[in-house]
């Protein structure tokens, strides 16, 4: 007998459940690579993400992506190259904005457009 708890979600309805859950609409969200994890995070000083924590979030150094609905999504430039794992969470935004033109890779933070100095 199939269990609703053990099957896995995609990930639109891990994104639309994150999503539905955020107490402020504009919570950033760490989304990491090979799961459906979106775990929620705010910057250390309360206001703004610094280059150095976006760093540390995608693991390297960052590259932008404004997704439709207006919001940043910072990944690591160098995922690729570096063979960082795929995120498929992130890959469904991209493809959401972008079309199938391309896969993300590695970690990735999702942030508003004042969220970063």
């Amino acid at each position: 007998m199939s269990n609703k708890k053990d099957e896995a979600q995609s990930p639109f309805e891990t994104w639309a459940e994150a999503k539905k859950k955020q107490k402020n609409p504009k919570q950033c969200f760490h989304i990491p690579a090979g799961g459906d994890n979106v775990i929620p995070v705010t910057p250390k000083d309360g206001k703004w993400f610094s280059l150095e924590e976006l760093q540390g979030y995608v693991g390297g150094n960052v590259e932008l992506a404004v997704l439709r609905d207006g919001r940043d999504l910072w990944l690591n430039e160098e995922g690729k190259l570096i063979g960082l794992e795929f995120n498929p969470l992130a890959t469904m935004l991209w493809q959401d904005t972008f079309g199938s033109s391309d896969v993300i890779v590695g970690d990735v933070i999702i942030t508003n457009r004042k969220d970063t100095e």
